[in-house]
């Protein structure tokens, strides 16, 4: 019994022993892909940042576009808005200006009248005093 266990575990060591010669092979086989693997994965990366940048530029472009025509878009109901705020403030304004313009003509008219009055008064008082400067003569 102790023999065929010591003889598995001689079989059991010269099984490892093929496969630890065979080692170095492989290991320089690996050696050898390790560069090759570098270069693959630095072009796979280097395509990559290229298709990334050429979505990145075309998003780019398609959110100017959407942003410039939203801002076209929006412009143009701004302006149409001032325009129409323009247009009732002038309106506004009009209104202001002629009822300023109404209340100005009135206060015109009575100074006017309250001249003329003084005038009247004046011309009369003077016509009395050339009346009596003419008597005494």
């Amino acid at each position: 019994m102790a023999q065929q266990d010591l003889q598995t575990r001689v079989e059991h060591l010269e099984r490892q022993m093929e496969i630890l010669a065979q080692m170095p092979g492989r290991l320089i086989a690996l050696e050898s892909q390790i560069p090759q693997f570098r270069e693959e994965m630095r072009s796979e990366f280097s395509a990559l940042r290229l298709e990334l940048r050429a979505e990145i530029r075309a998003g780019d472009e398609a959110t100017r576009q959407a942003i410039r025509e939203e801002i076209r878009s929006t412009d143009e109901a701004t302006r149409q808005a001032i325009r129409e705020e323009i247009r009732s403030g002038d309106e506004a304004t009009r209104q202001a200006i002629r009822a300023d313009i109404r209340t100005e003509i009135g206060d015109l008219r009575g100074q006017m009248l309250l001249l003329h009055e003084e005038v009247i008064a004046r011309i009369k008082l003077l016509g009395e005093t050339g009346r009596g400067r003419s008597k005494r003569r």
